[in-house]
C-alpha cells in the first residue's frame, strides 16, 4: 500500500475528519429507493435501522434489499399505501411496539421518481466540496482551545524559532503589510514581495505562497517523499506539520517545520 493511501486510511483515527466526513456526517435523500439499502444505511436518524431495531432486523426476511422492495405496490394515480416489513416467526408484544414505532417513523417518507442521493450534513446544499470543508475546520477549531504550549513551545528548538513561530501564527511578524497598516513604512510605499515582487507580503504569502518559498518547501518535500497542499494561514500549517504528515519519527519531524519557517 501506498504512502498516500496509508494517509488516507489514518484520518479514520483524526477526530476533525471524522467529524467532518465520518459516517455520521452523511445522510441519504430518498427518492426511488433502489439504491439504499433498507436496515443498513443511514436515512432515517442518526443511525441505521438496524440499530435502531435489532430484533426486527433479525427477524425480517429481506435484510439485504432496497427500501423500494419494503413498499406495497401502487394503487392506481401514484397512491402508496404504505410499508410492509415482511416479518418472519412468532412475535412477541415488544416486537409489536417495535413495529408500530418504526411505521410511525417511516410515515413521513415516501419515494418518489429519481435516483436517491446522498447529502453531506455540514453543507447546506448537501454538497461536499473543499471550500465548505475548510469552512467546517474553522468552526471546529474556533471551538476548541488551540494549545499553544505544545503546538508551538518547542523545547528542542532555541527559544527565537519559537517566538517567531508564535508571532508568525498571530500574523504578527514584521513584513511590509503589516509595517504598512501600522503606518512604520509610508503608505505609498511598495507593499510587493520582497522575493518575488508579484503580490502583496503578507506573512502567509511570505513564508508559504511565495515562489521562492515554495520552492524551498517543494523540495523539502521531494526529499521526504510527501505529497502536500501548502494551507492558506501559518496555524493550519503548523497544525498539520505536528501531526506528523505520515512521517513515522513525529519528534524529529516537528522540528524541522519551525526551524524551515525561520530560515526563510
Amino acid at each position: 500500500m501506498s504512502q498516500i493511501w496509508k494517509n488516507v486510511l489514518n484520518l479514520q483515527k483524526d477526530e476533525c475528519m471524522i467529524n467532518l466526513i465520518g459516517p455520521n456526517c452523511w445522510r441519504w435523500k430518498l427518492r426511488g429507493g433502489s439504491q439504499i439499502s433498507f436496515w443498513h444505511n443511514y436515512w432515517v436518524g442518526n443511525f441505521s435501522l438496524r440499530d435502531q431495531y435489532p430484533r426486527l432486523y433479525t427477524l425480517c426476511s429481506k435484510q439485504q434489499s432496497s427500501i423500494n422492495t419494503f413498499r406495497w405496490p401502487e394503487m392506481g394515480r401514484g397512491t402508496q399505501l404504505g410499508w410492509i416489513l415482511q416479518l418472519n416467526g412468532p412475535l412477541i408484544f415488544a416486537d409489536y411496539v417495535s413495529a408500530c414505532n418504526l411505521y410511525l417513523a417511516l410515515s413521513n417518507f415516501h419515494l418518489s421518481p429519481g435516483d436517491d442521493e446522498i447529502v453531506w450534513l455540514p453543507s447546506v446544499s448537501g454538497v461536499f466540496n473543499v471550500a465548505e470543508a475548510m469552512r467546517f475546520l474553522v468552526i471546529m477549531d474556533n471551538s476548541h482551545t488551540l494549545d499553544w504550549k505544545i503546538l508551538i513551545w518547542n523545547n528542542r528548538v532555541p527559544s527565537k524559532i519559537s517566538i517567531f513561530h508564535w508571532l508568525a501564527c498571530n500574523r504578527s511578524i514584521p513584513v511590509k503589510d503589516n509595517l504598512i497598516r501600522r503606518h512604520i513604512l509610508p503608505a505609498h510605499n511598495s507593499s510587493l514581495c520582497v522575493w518575488c515582487e508579484s503580490e502583496p507580503e503578507t506573512v502567509e504569502y511570505l513564508l508559504l505562497h511565495c515562489s521562492w518559498s515554495y520552492n524551498i518547501w517543494s523540495a523539502l518535500f521531494n526529499w521526504w517523499n510527501i505529497r502536500w497542499v501548502i494551507p492558506k494561514s501559518i496555524l493550519y500549517f503548523s497544525g498539520d506539520w505536528f501531526y506528523g504528515m505520515g512521517i513515522g519519527d513525529k519528534k524529529f519531524w516537528r522540528l524541522i517545520g519551525p526551524v524551515t519557517l525561520w530560515t526563510i
